[in-house]
C-alpha cells in the first residue's frame, strides 16, 4: 500500500516570500521564506545554465549540479574583493600579465569575462591584497570562475604574511585539482566544479595566520606548478570572472562586488511554517529530507530541520542537525526545554546529497540514511529507546529551518501509522 505524505515539498514553485508545497494541494503548508528579513539579492544557476540574480525574498531554485532544481539556502557571507569582475582595475596587481577586458561570455550571459595572459615563462600572476576583519587567524575562502584558453593548467593562492599561504593547482582537461599545499595556513576545503557555459569554479578554503590582510592570486599556466613558479610557455592565457574572497569556511554562491571597499553582503536565508496541526503528528511520524549541506561546518550553529511547538522556540521539538566540523548529523528531541535524545550518525560526505528519514514514535526512534538503518557513531543499537513515550507532542505543529545552510531536493512529512522499515528503506534509496 502506498503511503502518502501529509506534507511534500519538492522544489519547483515559488514566489516572493513563499515556497510552494506539492502537498497538501490547498496551499496550507507552503513555506514562508526570508532573506535577511527585509530581502536582498542572491545568485542562482537557471535551468539554461546562466548565473542569475534574484532579489527581495525570492527563493532560489538552483540547477548548478543537477538536471533537477534544488532549493539553495545559505548563511550570511560577504565578498571583500573590491572589483570582482574587473581585472583591468589598478587594485589587481599584474606581474608579467596583460589583461584584456570583456573578451568572453561570462556565466551570467554577459560578455564580461577578462582575458588573463602571461608575458613570460617567469612568475606570472594577477593578485589583489585585501584587509581582513580581524588580525587573528580566521576562516577564509577564495574562488574564481575560470575558462580554459591556451594552457591546460591554472593555479590560485591565498597568502598572508609570506611565506604563510595555501596554493592550489588544477587541470582543465581532467576537471581535477592536481595539487594543494600550504605553509602555516590550514587547508579546510578545496574543489574544482564545472559549471555551464564552459567555466569552472575553482575554490580553496583555509584558516589563515594572524596577518591583518590576505592576498588572492591567479596564474594561467601551460604546465603544472604553483602560482608564482616558472612555466614552459610564455603565452598561456585563461578567461577569468567572478573573484570572491569571503570570511567563511567554504566558498558560497557568488556575490558580485563592483567597487564597494567594505565588501558586499548576501543575507542569511531561512524558512518556516506554523499552524500545521492538521498535517503533523507529534506522537508518531517521519521527517524525510534529500539534502546536501553546503559545507562541513566550522561554527556552532544548528543547520537543522525540525518540527516545533513554536517556530524558533526549541523548547519542544523533533529534528536533525549537522554537527560541527564533522560529516555527521545528530537526531535530537527536546521536551520542556530539556534534551532527551541527541545521537550522532556518520555520513560519507555531508556536502553530497543524502536521503535521511527520522521515524519517531513513543519509546522507539530509528534513522534511515541512503537505504539503510543507520548505526550511531561509535556503534550501538540503531533503535533509540527513551522517555519519549512520556512526551506530549500535541502542540508540536510547526516546521522550522534553523541556521539553514544547505541544498534541498525533497522534504516530506508523514503522520501515518502504516510506516514500515521496508517503506523507509525504499524511500531513502
Amino acid at each position: 500500500m502506498a503511503i502518502t505524505p501529509s506534507i511534500a515539498l519538492i522544489p519547483s514553485g515559488y514566489k516572493d516570500g513563499l515556497i510552494y508545497s506539492k502537498l497538501p494541494i490547498n496551499g496550507q503548508a507552503d513555506l514562508n521564506f526570508l532573506r535577511g528579513g527585509s530581502g536582498g539579492s542572491a545568485r542562482r544557476f537557471t535551468k539554461e545554465g546562466l548565473l542569475e540574480e534574484v532579489s527581495g525574498n525570492t527563493p532560489r531554485l538552483n540547477w548548478e549540479q543537477s538536471n533537477n532544481p534544488s532549493l539553495l539556502i545559505e548563511d550570511t557571507s560577504r565578498n571583500i574583493v573590491t572589483y570582482s569582475e574587473e581585472f583591468t582595475r589598478a587594485n589587481w596587481n599584474k606581474i608579467n600579465i596583460t589583461v584584456t577586458g570583456n573578451e568572453q561570455i561570462a556565466p551570467d550571459g554577459n560578455k564580461s569575462a577578462d582575458k588573463i595572459q602571461r608575458t613570460s615563462t617567469s612568475a606570472s600572476y594577477i593578485s589583489d591584497s585585501l584587509d581582513k576583519s580581524s588580525s587573528s587567524a580566521i576562516n577564509i575562502s577564495g574562488s574564481f570562475f575560470v575558462q580554459k584558453g591556451l594552457g591546460d593548467y591554472g593555479a590560485i593562492r591565498i597568502q598572508g604574511s609570506y611565506p604563510a599561504r595555501v596554493d592550489l593547482e588544477f587541470r582543465y582537461s581532467t576537471s581535477q585539482v592536481v595539487l594543494v599545499t600550504s605553509n602555516t595556513f590550514t587547508i579546510t576545503d578545496y574543489s574544482i566544479k564545472e559549471v555551464k557555459k564552459g567555466f569552472f569554479r575553482v575554490s580553496v578554503s583555509c584558516v589563515t595566520d594572524n596577518h591583518p590582510s590576505v592576498t588572492l592570486s591567479f596564474s594561467p599556466r601551460s604546465s603544472q606548478g604553483q602560482m608564482d613558479a616558472s612555466d614552459i610557455s610564455s603565452d598561456a592565457y585563461a578567461y577569468l570572472w567572478g573573484a570572491q574572497l569571503e570570511e567563511n569556511s567554504y566558498s558560497s554562491s557568488y556575490i558580485p562586488n563592483f567597487g564597494t571597499s567594505l565588501g558586499v553582503t548576501r543575507l542569511k536565508e531561512s524558512f518556516s511554517k506554523s499552524g500545521l496541526s492538521e498535517y503533523l503528528d507529534g506522537k508518531e511520524g517521519v521527517i524525510f529530507a534529500d539534502i546536501a549541506f553546503n559545507s562541513n561546518k566550522s561554527k556552532s550553529t544548528f543547520n537543522s530541520i525540525s518540527i516545533q511547538d513554536s517556530v524558533g522556540n526549541s523548547k519542544n521539538l523533533i529534528g536533525f542537525f549537522q554537527n560541527t566540523n564533522q560529516n555527521s548529523i545528530s537526531v535530537y528531541f527536546r521536551q520542556s526545554n530539556s534534551t532527551i535524545i541527541n545521537v550522532s550518525y556518520d555520513l560519507v560526505d555531508a556536502t553530497e546529497f543524502n536521503k535521511i528519514a527520522i521515524w519517531y514514535k513513543s519509546g522507539s526512534t530509528k534513522l534511515f540514511i541512503n537505504g539503510q538503518i543507520a548505526t550511531p557513531s561509535g556503534g550501538g543499537a540503531s533503535t533509540i529507546t527513551t522517555a519519549f513515550n512520556n512526551y506530549s507532542l500535541s502542540v508540536v505543529r510547526n516546521i522550522f529551518g534553523n541556521d539553514t545552510n544547505f541544498r534541498l531536493n525533497d522534504l516530506r512529512f508523514y503522520k501515518s501509522g502504516e510506516i514500515t522499515e521496508e517503506f523507509l528503506n525504499k524511500l531513502t534509496r
